[in-house]
Formats: C-alpha cells, sequence, structure tokens
C-alpha cells in the first residue's frame, strides 16, 4: 500500500532453491524474492509504444497518398462531429422514447463519420467507429435505458478524438516536409473547388471486391463547378452512403448478373446538374435488383415499425419510405459495410438539415435511382460561413 492509503501493483519474482543435507534430503528451501514492478511496467510500456508507432506508420502511408484537401476536410468535419455528438451526449432524456431517439441521432452521425473514413481508406478511423456502432448497437436493444448507459461511449468517443488529433498532427508534420511558398494561407476564406474524384471509385471498387462483386462507377457534373466546404462536404458524404448502400443492397454478383441477361460488372451512375431554378440536382442510379418491397415490409414488422395490419394500408410508395427509419435493414449480416439499418436514415437526416429533399425510384431487377435537389445557397457558402 502506498503512503496516501491507495493499493498499488508490484510484480514479484520468486525464484526457489533447495538445500540438501549430506544425507542427500532436502532440509531447507530457500526462496528468494525480487520486485520486477519496473521492469514488467517498462515491457508494457514499450508495447503499447511499439503498436502506436505502427499505427502511427501505417497512418502516415495513407496520408501520404491521399487527396490533402480532403483529409482535411474529414479532420474539420470530425471535430464538428464529435461536437455534435458530445452535445447530444449532455442533453437529458426522461422518457425511453427520448434514450432512443438519444441514441439514434448519435448512431447517424458516427455512421457518416465511418463512410467518410471509409472513402479515404483510413481504416483505423473506420474500426474505431464500427466499435463505436457496436456500442450504440448495444443500448438500442436494451429494452430500458439511462443516463449512465451512455458513459460507454464517452469512452469510444475519446478514443477517436485522440485518434482524429494525432492524424492532424501528421498530416502537418507532412506539410511541413512539402511546404513551398505557394502553401501560404489567404485571410480571405476561399470555397474548395475543382476536387478529383477518384476516391469514390477506388471505394467502390474495394467494397465490391470485398463481397465478391464487379462494379463500374461513372460520375458527370462533379467537376464542373467550384464547391463551397459545405457542398463539397455533403456531395462527398452522399456519393460515400450511396456506394456501400448500392453494391451492399442492390447490385448482384456477376453470376446472378448473367443470369438475368447483364453485364457481369453492376453499374453505378452519378450526375450533378444545375436546374433552371437554381437548384442542384444530385442524381445517384444503379442498375441492381431495386427495392425489395416484400422484404421491406417484413423488416418493418419485425422491428416494431408497423403492425402487420398497417403494413397492408400502405402502397409501394409509403413501404419504400420506411428506408429512411432507423434500425431498418434489409440485410442478413452486419459488417463494416452495412447491415446496421442506420444509413439511409443518416443519408436522410443529411439533406434535411442541408434544407434539401430526396425522392427514390426504382424497378425490380433494373436498379434503383436516388434524386435529391439541393439549395443552391449551398454552393456559395465558404467555410466561415
Amino acid at each position: 500500500m502506498s503512503d496516501d492509503n491507495l493499493y498499488t501493483n508490484k510484480y514479484i519474482n520468486f525464484q526457489f532453491s533447495r538445500v540438501v543435507s549430506s544425507d542427500k534430503t532436502i532440509s531447507h528451501v530457500l526462496v528468494t524474492a525480487t520486485d520486477i514492478t519496473e521492469q514488467v511496467e517498462l515491457e508494457k510500456a514499450l508495447k503499447v509504444a511499439k503498436g502506436q508507432n505502427e499505427q502511427q506508420l501505417t497512418l502516415l502511408s495513407t496520408l501520404i497518398h491521399s487527396n490533402m484537401d480532403l483529409i482535411d476536410l474529414f479532420i474539420k468535419n470530425s471535430h464538428i462531429a464529435f461536437k455534435d455528438i458530445n452535445n447530444i451526449l449532455k442533453n437529458t432524456a426522461k422518457t425511453h422514447k427520448q434514450y432512443i431517439d438519444k441514441a439514434n441521432q448519435i448512431f447517424s452521425i458516427i455512421h457518416k463519420f465511418k463512410g467518410d473514413a471509409s472513402a479515404l481508406n483510413l481504416d483505423q478511423f473506420v474500426e474505431l467507429a464500427h466499435q463505436f456502432e457496436d456500442q450504440v448497437n448495444t443500448l438500442l436493444e436494451k429494452s430500458t435505458l439511462t443516463g449512465n448507459d451512455f458513459l460507454s461511449l464517452t469512452i469510444q468517443l475519446n478514443a477517436l478524438i485522440t485518434h482524429t488529433e494525432n492524424c492532424e498532427s501528421l498530416v502537418e508534420k507532412l506539410r511541413g516536409l512539402t511546404a513551398n511558398a505557394d502553401t501560404q494561407e489567404s485571410k480571405t476564406p476561399q470555397p474548395i473547388k475543382r476536387f478529383q474524384w477518384d476516391h469514390l471509385e477506388t471505394l467502390a471498387t474495394t467494397i465490391a471486391n470485398k463481397q465478391n462483386k464487379s462494379v463500374e462507377l461513372i460520375h458527370s457534373g462533379l467537376n464542373d463547378y467550384d464547391f463551397s466546404e459545405e457542398f463539397l462536404s455533403i456531395i462527398n458524404t452522399l456519393s460515400t452512403q450511396l456506394i456501400r448502400n448500392a453494391i451492399s443492397h442492390g447490385i448482384e454478383t456477376s453470376s446472378q448478373r448473367r443470369a438475368k441477361s447483364k453485364q457481369p460488372a453492376g453499374l453505378i451512375n452519378i450526375r450533378l446538374t444545375k436546374r433552371a431554378c437554381g437548384q442542384f440536382e444530385y442524381s445517384f442510379q444503379d442498375d441492381g435488383n431495386g427495392l425489395d418491397i416484400e422484404s421491406i415490409r417484413k423488416q418493418a414488422i419485425t422491428k416494431g415499425i408497423l403492425t402487420k395490419e398497417r403494413s397492408l394500408q400502405l402502397d409501394d410508395r409509403a413501404i419504400v419510405g420506411l428506408i429512411f427509419s432507423p434500425s431498418l435493414s434489409t440485410a442478413e449480416t452486419v459488417d463494416d459495410i452495412s447491415g446496421r439499418g442506420i444509413g439511409m436514415y443518416s443519408i436522410k437526416e443529411l439533406i434535411t438539415k442541408a434544407g434539401g429533399k430526396i425522392s427514390v425510384g426504382f424497378k425490380p431487377n433494373v436498379g434503383t435511382t436516388f434524386t435529391i435537389r439541393l439549395p443552391a445557397e449551398l454552393m456559395t457558402q465558404t467555410a466561415a460561413a
């Protein structure tokens, strides 16, 4: 016990030696006790440091090959997301429904964060976010919730904040190595301009490979405008989430597509156009299965979103609208890509917050189209707006 009456851990090494008498019998056993606490603690610290260094090297390698403007935006949006989660955690709730709403709000934010990290191949962030989702999902499965149940989320949040700060530090060091006269920052906030969108094609290929599928992604209009930070962030997140959703739920395997007389590779087409009224129209189309109305209906009943009687009273359009409900997913298993049932809910939340509208069209075995209209004001807002 230490001087302040607090217990401390000690590691003791015992060595035993036998004392043999003249008649070859053991007369005594000598015990030597050595305090090896410092040695054990040092080994632990070295092991932790080694793991951290390996993570740093992996992250550094990813950052070197990344679009640094998108990395900057990811870091900025991450801090905003963490602040929003922290504020939600501080909000008081009294009823079970209020606690569920609180959990779903956090779920939506962290799922968006995971999608953005995935698009940039930031696997360590994806893993931490997936663990965070596991914790939130555990809360949602409880029959009763209290404020104390949310304390576990603060640990997950702190881990994400720490990792983001480490990432930010590495980015600053990289900039220091590549600094030149052209990198001086302007005092006037400027809109982000003309990004390359290669990361979306990489994301689609990566997800497709994981699911033994083949996908071709094409896009038009994304390079035709000068994006503000907010508009870029929205378009990037929508594309990321919808790509993940389309490949997981819509696009079939090559063998399944051949059986339907389709091309082996699924096609995803993203288009951004400016309408005469000034609004921007974002269209996301895939040529997969289309939506399974009966599967959505069944899952809505299973999750308690609808009663069986009520579900039979709804037309197909109303059933399609249920895909934006939290916790509803038609995926059979949960992985780091899909199955949480929060992806479409997260998309709807993002669009609503931006003042936009979304509509869904589909044909069985032909494909699904998401059409999103966003206000023109988003395009002109700068990072300081």
